[in-house]
């Protein structure tokens, strides 16, 4: 079977090469994904085994342990159709660069991330000139939010080569600012001074950048954990997380310096990322907790600089429901050392995971209060499409 390059190609075969050729092996995990969305003979069918028989793809690795790579006939196919979209240089056709166990999993992880960020609107075509005016101190106009992977990123400068020991795969580019995207697990935790080399080099090389990217506070931090399980986890501490050495996200939590901190899992079921991606959004959404609660405001001390606001005059409240896990960990030593009470404002869809996390600890179970309104209804409330939350 041939394939005729001057035919239109359908999306679902455009982001199956688009994350072979940008993630170097798409995982079982991304093919499950894609098959949620646009159904299963759709990818199993119409796009893997047409491309296998075609080969544009390879199957690499054994029962269990498979993935899909692009061969190079599957790049000149891709790079025909999409001359200036993607960037072909950093292909590597290489098929014993994948028997490195760990680079295979990196990379499946890395196209799991990008077709999250896919799904949820982010931009993942090739974007290194735009990263690259940024660093160097030029304005750039972001129309929407982009996707910077760590192999971009270092192309700008190799500085970069430093500090990507960690669990970061690059950066989503906003009008307003970056968020650095880590995804640990419970098999990969994070490294405090691994982390604080990357942020430490961002902020360093971004302080000659342009408004608003010079700003510290335009540094932010997205968590993206495959499953809830390992969100859980990593709030859990255990003996062998304890130690100066050994790798524990709860430290990164505690003592990482970005501006804001958010937590989301693959499913997306916390909450939409385009709700962190949109500030206004984020504002209004932020707006509709102070107004249905009747929060006041107060003043943050160093001992409770998780909670912003005040609920009937006295109780310590957080609006959390971007699942901050600086302000989470915070409110709960706070409880640990003053058993006092906590309201900890969220979504409805998030209760359960905030409640799984807060039992970690038997001060937080009993003193951290949770409440929630239903996240479709606080964004109808905000476009107008209802009057009031009941």
């Amino acid at each position: 079977m041939a394939i005729t390059v001057n035919k239109p190609i359908g999306i679902t075969k455009e982001i199956f090469l688009a994350l072979c050729l940008i993630g170097g092996e798409i995982s079982k995990t991304t093919v499950a994904m894609l098959k949620a969305d646009f159904g299963d003979s759709r990818i199993r069918i119409g796009t893997i085994r047409y491309f296998i028989n075609n080969g544009c793809i390879k199957k690499i690795g054994e029962k269990g342990n498979y993935g899909y790579i692009l061969t190079p006939k599957g790049r000149q196919y891709l790079s025909i159709k999409f001359p200036d979209k993607y960037d072909y240089y950093e292909y590597t056709s290489s098929v014993s660069y994948y028997k490195d166990e760990n680079v295979r999993a990196r990379n499946r992880r890395l196209t799991e991330i990008l077709y999250v960020l896919y799904r949820n609107g982010v931009d993942i075509t090739d974007h290194y000139c735009d990263m690259e005016r940024i660093v160097n101190g030029f304005q750039i106009t972001v129309d929407e939010p982009f996707f910077v992977t760590a192999k971009t990123l270092r192309k700008t400068n190799n500085y970069f080569d430093k500090c990507f020991g960690s669990r970061a795969y690059g950066c989503i580019v906003t009008s307003t600012g970056l968020f650095v995207v880590y995804s640990p697990d419970r098999e990969h935790n994070l490294f405090l001074n691994r982390e604080c080399k990357l942020y430490e080099s961002l902020s360093g090389l971004l302080s000659s950048a342009e408004k608003p990217y010079c700003d510290v506070s335009a540094l932010k931090a997205l968590y993206l954990y495959p499953t809830e399980d390992d969100v859980v986890d990593s709030f859990t501490i255990t003996p062998d997380k304890i130690g100066k050495n050994v790798a524990q996200t709860q430290r990164v939590y505690r003592r990482l310096n970005y501006s804001t901190s958010c937590i989301n899992t693959f499913s997306g079921n916390s909450y939409d990322l385009r709700y962190i991606l949109e500030p206004t959004l984020e504002q209004e959404i932020n707006r509709v907790f102070v107004e249905y609660f009747e929060l006041t405001e107060r003043r943050i001390t160093t001992d409770t600089s998780f909670a912003d606001s005040l609920y009937d005059g006295r109780i310590l409240t957080t609006v959390n429901w971007k699942l901050n896990p600086s302000k989470i960990t915070e409110a709960i030593s706070y409880t640990v050392q003053r058993r006092e009470r906590i309201l900890m404002l969220c979504f409805e869809e998030q209760k359960e995971l905030l409640k799984e996390i807060t039992e970690t600890s038997y001060a937080a179970k009993n003193n951290i209060v949770i409440a929630s309104l239903p996240s479709r209804d606080v964004i109808d409330y905000i476009y107008g499409r209802i009057d009031y939350i009941e």
